[in-house]
């Protein structure tokens, strides 16, 4: 039999031509750049999500307090470092041991903003929220017709002249703020990082220092707070001289 010749073998597929690779790596660069601001967003928006309902549940815990207390928030201001300063009463009702800030911090708990924890210096901040003491810095804030001072050092002593507000009198309690974003507090403390606790609005400097527009990007900028009716928001714009500096009770 006469011999068959074999089919020819198929040739195989060239490689890519630098042109074909160029086009790929064009192709794959143009969806990173626009699926990573996209993710970018959903983080931003994830981190204030978290930010508003942290701010919810100190609002509940304050609420709850007033009311076994004759409707009076925790402490606003002094004693800072013991109960029952606001925050620390937080910390307590969420199941931290002790009486103290050292005992009662933690760098995990509702204090703290996931857009806003970082201190710059590779800390963590272990408070991230001030409470609203506008109408409550005679001294401090030069208001001297103020019917208390929130940084009163007395108040460390003396239980009567400590500042509570009365969670139940407020004029507008949806537009009384009690807790907003609030930014890193130098000086607070080496081993416990913290942002200013207490801010007036009344008061320039805390509006420029210690409210914290850590939201919305740069374009849209805004913070977070919870108000005296219990609801948590983004503000936006600047409401501030508005009705943010009224005095709440």
């Amino acid at each position: 039999m006469p011999h068959q010749p074999l089919p020819p073998h198929p040739r195989s597929r060239a490689a890519f031509t630098l042109i074909e690779l160029l086009v790929v790596i064009a192709i794959i660069a143009l969806l990173v750049g626009i699926l990573l601001p996209a993710l970018a967003g959903a983080r931003s928006a994830a981190r204030a999500t978290q930010c508003l309902s942290n701010l919810r549940q100190n609002g509940l815990v304050v609420q709850e307090y007033a009311n076994d207390s004759r409707g009076y928030s925790p402490a606003v201001g002094q004693p800072y470092t013991a109960l029952p300063m606001w925050a620390l009463v937080i910390q307590e009702a969420y199941g931290r041991q002790g009486t103290t800030g050292a005992e009662l911090y933690s760098d995990a708990s509702s204090l703290i903003c996931p857009s806003n924890k970082d201190t710059g210096d590779g800390r963590t901040m272990n408070r991230c929220y001030a409470m609203n003491a506008t109408g409550h810095a005679r001294s401090s804030g030069g208001f001297p017709s103020d019917p208390n001072d929130y940084d009163d050092a007395a108040a460390i002593a003396d239980p009567t002249k400590r500042v509570h507000l009365r969670m139940d009198m407020a004029a507008d309690p949806t537009k009384a703020a009690l807790f907003v974003d609030s930014l890193f507090l130098p000086g607070s403390g080496a081993a416990q990082p913290r942002s200013a606790g207490q801010i007036d609005f009344r008061q320039p400097t805390h509006v420029s220092t210690r409210l914290g527009w850590v939201h919305g990007g740069k374009a849209n900028r805004s913070f977070n707070g919870v108000f005296f009716d219990g609801s948590a928001r983004a503000v936006t714009g600047t409401p501030l001289a508005d009705w943010f500096a009224l005095p709440v009770p």
